[in-house]
């Protein structure tokens, strides 16, 4: 029952708010906000009751999504303005560098790895039919699919 909104100036966020969303009738009312490494423009994104809040400068935050006490903060790197996916238990997001950085989700921060995408990217990932798809400026590049047997 939260939204998450957020709030800065130029390439950074200032902060970052959960509001609980209310009903008939009761109002809106902000549950908590952060200030520490908060995303302007990455969307956070909620696993397994965990809320993962990739900063543009490339600091990633762990956190309860219910009460918002931090879990754990990291320097993943890069600069970021698509936001994080989740797959199979790992975050990707993919830096303006097009930079693929693959965080481990769960209450331990674990870098899985990081992998070029060869060219600047600032698009977040799409997923569709088990296939992630990964957008360049000049390609489109896809990851998975379907397996086949013989």
């Amino acid at each position: 029952d939260l939204i998450f909104g957020s709030h800065g100036r130029g390439v950074s966020g200032d902060v970052i708010y959960a509001v609980r969303a209310g009903g008939k009738s009761e109002k809106p009312k902000v549950a908590y906000e952060i200030k520490k490494a908060a995303p302007l423009t990455p969307t956070p994104i909620v696993k397994d009751g965990l809320a993962y809040l990739w900063s543009d400068g490339g600091i990633v935050t762990c956190i309860v999504a219910a009460s918002g006490e931090a879990v754990w903060r990291e320097r993943v790197g890069g600069t970021y303005y698509g936001s994080p996916v989740c797959v199979n238990q790992a975050l990707y997001c993919v830096d303006r560098r097009g930079t693929v950085a693959v965080v481990a989700a769960g209450k331990k921060y674990e870098l899985r790895g990081k992998v070029p995408l060869g060219e600047p990217s600032f698009a977040t990932p799409a997923i569709a039919g088990g296939v992630m798809y990964f957008r360049t400026e000049t390609r489109l590049l896809s990851l998975g699919g379907p397996k086949t047997t013989r």
